[in-house]
Order: structure tokens, then C-alpha cells, then sequence
């Protein structure tokens, strides 16, 4: 159960984690001895705690009581997390056990399953004290439904195969026929589970493809659309330490992998046959400088001294691989990476010119283009294989980077705890000191290694190449880790360090209690507290103020603001200011649309832009949509006519995207002042809002290789303004400008979304007595009248400012009145004051006629006094103002204004009414009108 705490209480309010005190679905909550936090975007539970209570007896036999008392909990609370009634659970994998919990805990993980299908990514972590008591649960879950899914694939497993490994060869520059491919399955693919926030991607069931290359650092997991044969989602879980942490990085930084392309390697016969646990299994090996794995079979664990000096990288992978797996036993009682003794296959001088080390799934691989091979680095490595068999975390985005630090944290605690010479004050939490100069990763200040050390840090990663981020955002929990062991002053927090011992306990218990194959740093956060509290007062000497440093390392480090992945917004006007438009489209009407837009294809067949597409809208019923055509093609929507642009204007427009993740197309917006001769692309200076997040692809045959785009995924719509402040004066035409390279997309629907664009400045509106004088919220606090087709028009395309405006239809015989009373009940008018009316109108012709009534009532006067003016045709929107009339009376209840239209000669429109009060005093002077009820009024 959580402590209350004033940390916890600010991590709650000032980094936005809603904390609830009980769940309410019926027939599912947890009782009132329970809590739930929920996940702010969802508004499902992230994790249920529950009240234990005392002691009890032990049960006979741990793990079968878990797995009843687990099985039970998942169907009665699966709900909470935001499964469908009609979910069914899998164990997966083998429940943990974890002794430095009081009384002992034991926690047991389900997959979720809808129509007999396994949703991938899922996942429900049930922690069961050793009495039989239910402590947590923590939860990744798809709300989806199985009847609104088909479950039957067109396609057939080869055939996924087919195309997942053409995919691969293509993306990594290599043979498909040295590939090896194996099949994982039907699962359903949900986007809201495994990625940062909700995208625009399908979900639907896909093929789970593994693709592998002999011994190259290539395990790709594709996840293959089972009835469109695309490439929903995909990411290497080849888990590298150093800077190249991924193939196409490092190819594209001319490393050189050998040629070594001959087929899995036979599996070593070499391994002790008789193991008692606590003693590793080893089996260390020499590649001599090619990729065949595992190699030449050098040492094992008879030989703990390896070759005594002969070969110093098989000497120390050896001996470091021993060191790491005693660190886990020690500490934790855990056999292996998989705790169940599984062998330590390492093999040293792997390639040539290869500065880097990985873990394939199987055994480790030190690369011989410089000295690699030192105990944070093996530490950080088998460490991977450990989250591998536990969390699982995808090796993507934020779950990508949790894993990668996680091998960072124990990497370095072993590395500062083994007294090797190297861990001289200067070096303490820096990786891979004796490996380069300053070493790669720092955990104690990650910005000097340009990694953040806070969610909300301005260099977090948000391009798609690196996956996402994985070896740089590690910084976020790298700091967390240091300052948890060592303390200090961050960011307002100061934390008394734990030393180095508990905050192992800490994250072992949140690699392998509750994280999942989706966490983010947001889930992570709130793991970190709950694990902290669930050790208090056990084995590992964990105290209540202990956890009160934790929950301060989580505000220091802002593991609960939303990941920076998801989408960022810009406002339109701002200051209570409000826009006036030279040039807007909602595209909700298509043939006002087709009127002002122009698409080309530059290269490619088909024309792949819809100007007013309903796949996904973002607003209204329609958008402006380009799909990714899974070929080669450029190709661009333009404003049909120029625009001539005014002085601080800027163009403003939603959008969201999906290109494939690693950047091989994406989009960019561009402008031409001569007529569409020559065009220039926006840079991320001129933007604010959703920016474009990172490079394309060097490699990729699209368009503006190695330059900035909207590329990869926005999870989600967002919306960004352009500074049009270098165009004043000129007459532009504005592009999105759209590029796919040779093959494969990102899953459908895919592309690009666009809405309400805008050409605009902003404006402060006139102070005026009206509410919605601008029409924006319709007819509210508006009656209308007598009216034949009159209506309130939002297309934008007749607006004055804003999007919306009143048409009056005209073309039939009628007296329409538009009409509003605003009650000034307790407002001080005096004699002399004065009230002007003024609107905007546009269109008629001449027999076209629309006149404007203002109306006062005096209380204890039945005669009102108004006036009037005769509003004639305009082309162009222009003010036309009302005779003022100066007030008589000193006490007025009401101020009824209308406006009235009679023509049967056609439409006209209004927009921007305001009705302003000048307060006259004795004097004469004027003076400023008086305050009046905020929300009773409005500008527009």
C-alpha cells in the first residue's frame, strides 16, 4: 500500500499522475484499502495497489498460490487497465520470485488475449505477497474489441515471412538470401499499446516475424500486416552499448562487419554438464576477426583464468561475464539471465574495425576495432538478456530506452563495485571510460554527452533514428539512478543518496515485478515509488524515508510529464488576441476545396493527395490527406492562387503523420514568391509547435535525404505555426510537399493529415458587451428568426476572422432577425453614456439590403429607443457601424441588439459583432468602460 508522503503528493500534482483513491467500475474495483494511478491519457488504471494487511501464514507452496491468487485478480480487475469485457489472459513466462520483500513476493505476468489471439506488447503483472495476499498489479492493456477486428489473415505465414524479410534487406543494405526468418505467430497489433501515445496507425492482426542475420547484429522483430502484407511496426533488438546502437547508423558510419555470412553457427558442445546454481555456466570464444558465431571455442568455466593473459578480451569477457552473473546470484538469488542457468556464450575480436559490443538473444559479441571488452560494458549487456526474460521492454522509443539504461545501471554498479583500477573519482558513472577518451555515456551528467537527464529536457530525442531515442534518452533514468545512489541538488530536489546496494533492489524489482514490453518513463516513475514502498521493512533494508529520496529523484528527473514523443501544438493568436484570416480551409466542403488547392506528382504513377479525405479526421468530417504509397513518389499540394502576405502574418495548420519510423519518407512545407518557379522549405527556426522531429534517411532514394521532415510517427495530432514574417508584403503560394522512397509503407492507413490550414495575423478583438459576437460557437446566446436557410457557416471559407460567420440566405422573401439581450442587471450606466454597434458584413448585390436595429430598454420605460442603418452590397468584408445612441435613463436592465435582414436578392454575411459602451461622466470626458462579469461577454 502507498505511503502517504508529501513527495508522492508532489509528484502527483506537479507532474500531472492522477492518483485515485478507488476505482469505480462495477463489479470490478478494488475495494476501499486500494488505490489505483492512471495513466492521464488514458484514463486507465497503470497500476492497482492493495492493502495487504498483516503477515499471514506462508503458503506451502509460493508459486501455486500466486498463480491461483494472480489468475483471479487479472479477470476481476483486467477492466481497470481498459480491457474489453471479452479479454482473455496467457501467463507468459515464468513467475519471479523475490525473497527481499517481507514475507516474500512472487509476481506472475499475462498477456492479454482477444478472440483467441495474443495482443503483442500487453501485458498484466500480478505481484502476490508469499502469504497468498495480493499487493499490485501493473497493466499495459488494449481496449480494443475482438468483434470490430479480422481475425482471419488473407495472408499466409511464408508470405509474411516473405515480406518481412524483404523489408529488412532492403533497410539494412544487405542479401536477402543470407537472412534467416522464422515465424512468430498471429498476434493483434494495437499502436496505443506499444508506442508512446495514439497514433493514426491501423491496428488489426499481423504476422510477428522474426528476421535474423548469421551473425551480424540484425534481429528484427516485424510485425506484418496479415491482410495488406505492410510492415506495421518493426525495430532491431539487437541491444548494442555504444554510439552505433544500431545497424543503419552504423553503416552509415562506414563501420566495417566483415563478410561473414554463412549460416547459424552449430551450438557449442563444450558446457558443463553438471551446474549447481550459483556457479555461472561459461563459454567464451575467439570470431578472429570474422562474424561467424559463436567462433573457436576458448574457455569455459573450468578455466576461470581463461588464457592467463594470452588473449586480454577473452580473459576479461570471461571473467567479467562470471562477475556479472554473481552480482545477480548475490544479490538476488537469480540463476542467469533467464534464472534458470542458462549458458554465458561470449565471443571476443567479432569482425574488424568494429567498436562495439551486443547481445543477440543468445550469447554476447565484442567487437575488435578497439578495446571493448571491460565489466561495465559486459555488465550492460547481459543485463539486456536479463530485461529480455523479464520486462521484455521494445527496443523502441521510451520502453527502448528504459531498457537501455537499465543495462547502463547495472553495467556501472558493477563496474563501481568489482574495484577494478579504472574507478577513480573522475571516471565514477561514466560508461565506457577505458574504452575512449571521456567515455560514452555519463549517468551522473548526461547532458555533456548530449543525452537528457529529464523528460522535459530541451535535448530529448525525438528523431526516429536511433529507435527512437534509446541510447540517448537512457540519460533520463541514468541520472535518476545516480542521484538514487549518490543523492545531490537537481533540478529544485535534494536527495540524500541510498548508497549502492538498495536502488539495485529497487530497479530489480521493477524490472521484474512490474515493467512491461511498452513502459514509458511515465509508467516508470510510478514503478520506481511502488517497488521502494513494497521493499520497506525487508531483507534489503529498505526504509519509509528511503523511499521519500526515491519519490524526489522522480520529481527531479519529471518522469511523469508526457513523453516529449507525442505531439506538440502551437496556438493560433495568443494574448486574447484572435486571428483575421487572407487564406483558410477546413476542407469539410470538397468543392470549395478543389477551388483552392493545386496537386502535382513530380515522380511516381497516381495521384496519392485527398483534398478532402474522411479516413481520420481531425476535425469536422474531413481532412486534407497524402498516403504513403509504399513507392517511389514525390508530390505536392499548393495553393491554387498566391496570397499576398501581410506584415506579421503566419500560416497555421493541424496535422498528424505516419511515415515509416526510421525515415525513409516523410514531408516538408515549402513557398514560392514567383509564382511556383522556385521553392524554399520552412526551417525549424521559423516553427513553433510540432516541428519537424528529425533527418530522413542519408541512404533513402526520396527526396532531401539527410534533411529535416515531418518523418516517423507524431503519435497522434498536433499542430504547427510558420513565422511569415520574411514573406511580408509579397505574394506566396504555400506547399506541403510529400516523399516515399522505393517500397514499403508505414501500415494503413498511413501518409500525412492536414486541417484548418491558415494565412493570418492576429488581432486584439474590440471590447464589446456582446457574448459570441464572432459566431464561433454558433447561434449561442443568438436567436434567429423569420429565417429561410440562414444559417451559421464554419467552413472559414466567409469568415471575417476566426471560422465561423451568419449567412444570410437571402433569394426568398422574408424578414430574418438575428437577436441577442444582454442582461446588465447590477452594472452601474449613467446618463450621457453611449453605446456603438458595429459588425462586419460582406456580399449582396444592389437590390441586396440588410439592416442593423439597436434596441434599449429602459426598466419603467416601455418605449425603447433604437436606430438603424441600411447595409448595402461589399465583395470584401467591411465594418459597417450602427449610429451611436447616448443613453437618457440611469438604470437599464436589458440591451437588446438586432440585426435584420429583408432581400430576396441574395446571400450576405456577417461576422464580428461587438456592441461597445463609452462611459461620459459630468464632465464630458470619456472614460474607460466599467468592469464587467468575466464569461458573461465575449469578443468573437
Amino acid at each position: 500500500m502507498y505511503r502517504s508522503n508529501p513527495s508522492w503528493v508532489k509528484i502527483i500534482l506537479l507532474n500531472f499522475i492522477l492518483l485515485a483513491t478507488s476505482v469505480v467500475t462495477i463489479g470490478q474495483a478494488p475495494g476501499p484499502n486500494s488505490s489505483a494511478v492512471l495513466n492521464a491519457q488514458t484514463g486507465h488504471a497503470r497500476l492497482l495497489t492493495f492493502d495487504a494487511g498483516v503477515l499471514g501464514m506462508p503458503a506451502r507452496d509460493r508459486v501455486i498460490t500466486a498463480l491461483s491468487v494472480a489468475t483471479d485478480a487479472v479477470y476481476r480487475y483486467g477492466g481497470q487497465f481498459g480491457a474489453s469485457g471479452a479479454s482473455n489472459y496467457q501467463v507468459t513466462g515464468n513467475p519471479v520470485t523475490l525473497d527481499s520483500v517481507a514475507g516474500g513476493a512472487t509476481a506472475v505476468r499475462y498477456v492479454q488475449i482477444l478472440g483467441g489471439v495474443p495482443v503483442y506488447g500487453t501485458q498484466v503483472a500480478v505481484n502476490v505477497r508469499g502469504d497468498g495476499a495480493l499487493m499490485m498489479m501493473a497493466g499495459d492493456i488494449s481496449s480494443l474489441e475482438a468483434s470490430s477486428l479480422n481475425l482471419s489473415p488473407a495472408l499466409a505465414a511464408d508470405a509474411a515471412g516473405l515480406a518481412a524479410r524483404d523489408y529488412v534487406a532492403l533497410r539494412y543494405g544487405i542479401d536477402p538470401q543470407s537472412l534467416i526468418v522464422e515465424d512468430g505467430g498471429l498476434w493483434i497489433y494495437d499502436p496505443a499499446v506499444i508506442s508512446p501515445g495514439l497514433s493514426a496507425k491501423r491496428a488489426g492482426l499481423v504476422w510477428k516475424v522474426d528476421v535474423s542475420a548469421a551473425g551480424l547484429p540484425i534481429r528484427v522483430v516485424a510485425l506484418v500486416d496479415a491482410h495488406s502484407a505492410e510492415v506495421s511496426f518493426a525495430f532491431n533488438t539487437i541491444h548494442a552499448s555504444t554510439v552505433h546502437g544500431d545497424w543503419q547508423t552504423a553503416r552509415q558510419a562506414g563501420l566495417n562487419f566483415g563478410a561473414g555470412l554463412v549460416g547459424p553457427a552449430p551450438a557449442n558442445s563444450v558446457a558443463n554438464a553438471v551446474r549447481v546454481p550459483g556457479t555461472a555456466d561459461l563459454s567464451t570464444h575467439n570470431a578472429n576477426h570474422g562474424t561467424v558465431l559463436p567462433g573457436t571455442f576458448v574457455c569455459d568455466e573450468g578455466t576461470l583464468a581463461c588464457t592467463s593473459g594470452a588473449d586480454t578480451d577473452a580473459d576479461k569477457a570471461h571473467t567479467f561475464a562470471n562477475g556479472t552473473y554473481n552480482l545477480y546470484y548475490t544479490l538476488h538469488g537469480r540463476d542467469s539471465l533467464d534464472n534458470a542457468g542458462m549458458q554465458l556464450i561470449s565471443t571476443v575480436h567479432f569482425s574488424s574495425a568494429y567498436c562495439n559490443a551486443f547481445w543477440n538473444g543468445t550469447q554476447m559479441a565484442y567487437g575488435d576495432g578497439c578495446s571493448i571488452v571491460h565489466d561495465d560494458v559486459v555488465g550492460h549487456e547481459l543485463t539486456h538478456g536479463v530485461t529480455e526474460f523479464t520486462s521484455n521492454l521494445i527496443y523502441a522509443y521510451d520502453s527502448g530506452a528504459i531498457n537501455e539504461s537499465f543495462s547502463d545501471v547495472w553495467g556501472e554498479f558493477y563496474d563501481l563495485g568489482n574495484g577494478t583500477a579504472e574507478d577513480i573519482p573522475a571516471n565514477r558513472w561514466v560508461i565506457g571510460e577505458e574504452i575512449s577518451a571521456g567515455g560514452f555515456r555519463d549517468m551522473e551528467n548526461p547532458p555533456s554527452k548530449g543525452d537528457p537527464d529529464r523528460v522535459g529536457s530541451p535535448i530529448f530525442w525525438t528523431d526516429a533514428r536511433d529507435t527512437g531515442g534509446v541510447h540517448i534518452n537512457s540519460g533520463i533514468n541514468n541520472k535518476a539512478a545516480y542521484l538514487m545512489a549518490d543523492g545531490g541538488t537537481f533540478n529544485g530536489q535534494t536527495i540524500t543518496g541510498l548508497g549502492m546496494v538498495k536502488p539495485l533492489h529497487i530497479y530489480y524489482y521493477v524490472q521484474t515485478m512490474l515493467a512491461g514490453p511498452g513502459s514509458t518513463y511515465n509508467d516508470l516513475g510510478v514503478f520506481l515509488a511502488a517497488a521502494c514502498d513494497a521493499l520497506v521493512g525487508g531483507a534489503a533494508g529498505i526504509t519509509a524515508g528511503d523511499c521519500i529520496e526515491v519519490d524526489e529523484v522522480i520529481l527531479a528527473t519529471e518522469m511523469a510529464l508526457p513523453s516529449p514523443h507525442l505531439p506538440d501544438s502551437a496556438e493560433v493568436c495568443s494574448g486574447g488576441q484572435i486571428p483575421q484570416n487572407v487564406f483558410f480551409d477546413n476542407f469539410e466542403n470538397s468543392a470549395t476545396s478543389a477551388g483552392k488547392w493545386t496537386t502535382s506528382v513530380f515522380e511516381g504513377a497516381g495521384n496519392p493527395w485527398i483534398l478532402s479525405s474522411t479516413a481520420v479526421p481531425l476535425s469536422g468530417t474531413a481532412s486534407m490527406r497524402v498516403d504513403n504509397t509504399g513507392s517511389s513518389s514525390d508530390s505536392a499540394a499548393r495553393f491554387t492562387t498566391g496570397v499576398v502576405v501581410p506584415a506579421n502574418a503566419y500560416l497555421h495548420f493541424d496535422h498528424q503523420y505516419l511515415w515509416e519510423y526510421d525515415g525513409w519518407d516523410g514531408a516538408v512545407i515549402q513557398y514560392s514568391t514567383d509564382g511556383g518557379a522556385n521553392w524554399t522549405t520552412f526551417q525549424n527556426a521559423e516553427m513553433t509547435g510540432e516541428i519537424y522531429p528529425g533527418l530522413m534517411e542519408f541512404d533513402t532514394d526520396a527526396a532531401f535525404p539527410g534533411d529535416p521532415a515531418f518523418t516517423g510517427d507524431s503519435f497522434g495530432p498536433g499542430s504547427t505555426r510558420v513565422d511569415l514574417s520574411a514573406l511580408s508584403g509579397q505574394t506566396a503560394l504555400i506547399r506541403f510537399f510529400a516523399t516515399s522512397d522505393s517500397a514499403f509503407s508505414a501500415g494503413n492507413p498511413d501518409g500525412w493529415w492536414i486541417d484548418n490550414v491558415r494565412v493570418y495575423t492576429c488581432v486584439t478583438p474590440v471590447t464589446s458587451l456582446l457574448d459570441n459576437g464572432g459566431l464561433e460557437s454558433g447561434l449561442a446566446s443568438w436567436t434567429l428568426s423569420n429565417a429561410t436557410g440562414d444559417k451559421v457557416s464554419c467552413d472559414g471559407a466567409q469568415a471575417f476572422s476566426g471560422t465561423c460567420s451568419l449567412r444570410f440566405k437571402g433569394g426568398v422573401g422574408e424578414n430574418s432577425i438575428l437577436k441577442q439581450n444582454v442582461d446588465l442587471t447590477g452594472e452601474t450606466l449613467t446618463e450621457n453614456d453611449v453605446l456603438s454597434l458595429s459588425a462586419y458584413f460582406r456580399g449582396g448585390n444592389p437590390a441586396a439590403k440588410a439592416r442593423m436595429y439597436l434596441i434599449v430598454t429602459y426598466v419603467g420605460n416601455p418605449v425603447p429607443a433604437k436606430t438603424k442603418v441600411v447595409v448595402g452590397p461589399n465583395a470584401s468584408y467591411t465594418v459597417v457601424s450602427a449610429p451611436d445612441i447616448v443613453l437618457t435613463a440611469e438604470t437599464i436592465a436589458t440591451i437588446r441588439v438586432k440585426v435584420k435582414h429583408s432581400s430576396t436578392a441574395g446571400k450576405m454575411y456577417m461576422d464580428d459583432a461587438a456592441l461597445e459602451l463609452t462611459a461620459v461622466r459630468s464632465e464630458g470626458a470619456a472614460l474607460p468602460p466599467p468592469a464587467l462579469p468575466s464569461g458573461m461577454r465575449g469578443s468573437n
